[in-house]
């Protein structure tokens, strides 16, 4: 079978609709380098010390692991800067994320 990448195929469907604006696409890229980074960062966890507690806890009561913290600051920075949203929430985050009006578009 065929190999295909998750952009290239929105890119396919994309191009079959006519309504499409491209929009939804730029915003699944974005989450997609999101965990591209997240990935390259928990590759090299033990030796960038990201590993262990941040001695913070989140919003349920659980003990935040430090990688949580920077998967949630890395997806946090990316979705902003995708110019599509206007608040995001997390399990991280005890209130709404909203994002700067500089970041619409």
């Amino acid at each position: 079978m065929r190999q295909i990448t998750v952009t290239e195929h929105l890119l396919v469907h994309q191009k079959a609709s006519p309504m499409a604006t491209g929009r939804f696409t730029r915003l699944l890229n974005e989450l997609i380098l999101a965990a591209k980074i997240i990935s390259r960062e928990v590759n090299k966890a033990g030796l960038v010390n990201v590993l262990g507690l941040t001695g913070d806890t989140n919003v349920q009561g659980e003990e935040v692991q430090k990688l949580d913290e920077l998967a949630n600051s890395i997806l946090i920075y990316r979705m902003q800067r995708a110019g599509f949203l206007c608040a995001m929430a997390s399990e991280e985050n005890a209130d709404l994320i909203e994002v700067p009006s500089r970041f619409a578009q």
